[in-house]
C-alpha cells in the first residue's frame, strides 16, 4: 500500500490499525509493523529512482510520451519492447488504482467513526466515480505518462502538508495524552518535514521547469 499511496498512507494506516481493533496494548506490534512497511517502501522507492537514474538520466532522456519509454526498452527487448511496456504500464496503473479506490470510502468511514463497508451502495458509487475519472485522461487526449509523472509530483507536494499536520496533532496533549512527542522526536520529524518540503519543491521545478 505504501508504495502506491504515497503521502496518504499516513492517514490510511491509522484507519487500517483502527479496523484491526489494535489499541495501546498492541503498540509494540504496531511499531514493528510500521517499521517493516517503511523499510519495504523505502527499498522499492530507491530501486525505482536508481533504475531511472541509471537509464533515463544517464542517457539524457526525458519521458513525456509512451513512445519515449518504448524506445528506451528497444535496445534491451527489441521487438518485444511494446509488449513489455504495455504490460508494465497496465500493472502500474492497476496497482495504483485499487488502493486509491479504497481511499475515499476509508476516509469517509473514519470521519463517520465507523468501519469501512466497501459493499455499501454509497462506496460503490464513489469507487465507480473514481474509475470513470481515470478514463478522462485518454478520452480527452491527455498524455498518460505525463499525467502519471504529474500525479507523483503532486503526491510529493502533499507529503510535507500531511507531515506538518501529523507533527501538530502528535504534540497536542488533549489528543494523544501522555504519548505526546518528546523534543528529540520533534527534531527528527522536523528534519523529515524539511526533506519532504525540499523534495516537493524539486518536484514542482522538475515538472514545470521553473
Amino acid at each position: 500500500v505504501g508504495t502506491t499511496m504515497g503521502a496518504v498512507i499516513y492517514v490510511v494506516r491509522s484507519v487500517l490499525i483502527k479496523g484491526k481493533g489494535w489499541g495501546v496494548e498492541q503498540f509494540k506490534l504496531e511499531k514493528r509493523d510500521a517499521k517493516f512497511s517503511a523499510i519495504l517502501m523505502f527499498v522499492l522507492s530507491i530501486a525505482v529512482m536508481a533504475a531511472a537514474a541509471g537509464t533515463l538520466h544517464q542517457e539524457g532522456m526525458k519521458v513525456d510520451n509512451a513512445i519515449d519509454m518504448v524506445r528506451l526498452l528497444e535496445p534491451f527487448a527489441g521487438r518485444f519492447a511494446v509488449s513489455i511496456f504495455v504490460g508494465g504500464i497496465l500493472a502500474a496503473g492497476l496497482s495504483s488504482l485499487f488502493p486509491h479506490i479504497m481511499l475515499a470510502p476509508m476516509l469517509l468511514a473514519d470521519y463517520q467513526g465507523v468501519n469501512p463497508d466497501f459493499q455499501s451502495k454509497t462506496n460503490r458509487l464513489i469507487s465507480l466515480g473514481i474509475v470513470l475519472l481515470t478514463l478522462s485522461v485518454p478520452l480527452f487526449g491527455g498524455r498518460p505518462v505525463f499525467i502519471m509523472i504529474l500525479s507523483q509530483a503532486f503526491i510529493a507536494t502533499v507529503t510535507p502538508v500531511v507531515i506538518l499536520f501529523m507533527i501538530i496533532l502528535m504534540n497536542r496533549k488533549e489528543v494523544v495524552g501522555e504519548h505526546a512527542l518528546k523534543p528529540a522526536k520533534n527534531i527528527v520529524l522536523g528534519l523529515i518535514f524539511l526533506f519532504s518540503l525540499i523534495m516537493a519543491i524539486l518536484g514542482i521545478i522538475g515538472i514545470f521547469g521553473i
